[in-house]
């Protein structure tokens, strides 16, 4: 029955654990198997002497017994499959279904057991999930419950838990960097503005001022412009 597990699993999906139901889950139908077969016995030996009443008798242990085999069978094909990253519930035989609930998305994981699920070594696990009714909230006759729960409960709460992407911080962006990050710029690196502007020192911006000096907190002299030179340069504008 590999093939039906694996035909509802990712290439790259790892199988944590896959169980069938317990036997004792099949206890109340064979309860209600045993009870009919003896009523139709005991249906074909009252009855021996009338025809149609043991036709009847034979046909209800026929059905009796294909309803019980239907049981079993859907019993035999069910699974339940914990990945790493879902939790699935195979079962059906003319019908399929699979209920599929991720990991990421179970909220806690409740465990019991009662006195004859220790006896049996049964158990039932009752998955809650961000608040929404589930086909999966509740498992019974799990077989080897103690080993499961470590199992399941490593994949939720362990080591091996994942992160729903909804709940994961959002990405940082990179900070700007501060001056203490940026290397000084070379201090013989200077401002060249081209040919020096009539009226101001033509070496004004080609040596280094007062700013330049790291020891030194007075400022450098201002430009010195020559008005009438400035004015002779532009004869026909009115002086100011």
């Amino acid at each position: 029955m590999a093939d039906v597990v694996e035909r509802y699993l990712l290439p790259t999906e790892g199988v944590v654990f896959e169980v069938r139901r317990h036997w004792a889950s099949l206890a109340e139908s064979g309860l209600w198997y045993l009870a009919f077969l003896i009523g139709g016995f005991l249906a074909l030996g009252f009855f021996q002497d009338v025809e149609i009443l043991r036709l009847m008798a034979a046909s209800f242990l026929i059905l009796s017994t294909g309803w019980f085999a239907w049981i079993v069978l859907d019993w035999h094909i069910e699974r339940l499959v914990v990945t790493k990253k879902r939790v699935i519930l195979i079962s059906g035989i003319a019908t399929r279904k699979v209920a599929i609930m991720p990991l990421t998305k179970v909220t806690d994981l409740t465990y019991q057991q009662s006195v004859l699920g220790r006896l049996l070594d049964y158990g039932t696990f009752i998955i809650e999930s961000a608040g929404q009714d589930q086909a999966l909230s509740r498992i019974d006759y799990i077989s080897g419950p103690d080993k499961h729960y470590q199992q399941i409960s490593n994949q939720l709460f362990g080591t091996a838990a994942t992160t729903d992407p909804e709940d994961a911080p959002p990405p940082t962006s990179p900070s700007p960097a501060t001056p203490a990050d940026v290397p000084d710029a070379p201090r013989e690196l200077l401002l060249d503005v081209g040919p020096s502007t009539p009226g101001f020192d033509e070496d004004y911006f080609d040596t280094r001022g007062g700013y330049d000096d790291p020891t030194r907190h007075d400022t450098s002299p201002l430009p010195r412009i020559d008005v009438t030179s400035t004015q002779r340069s532009n004869p026909g504008e009115p002086p100011r």
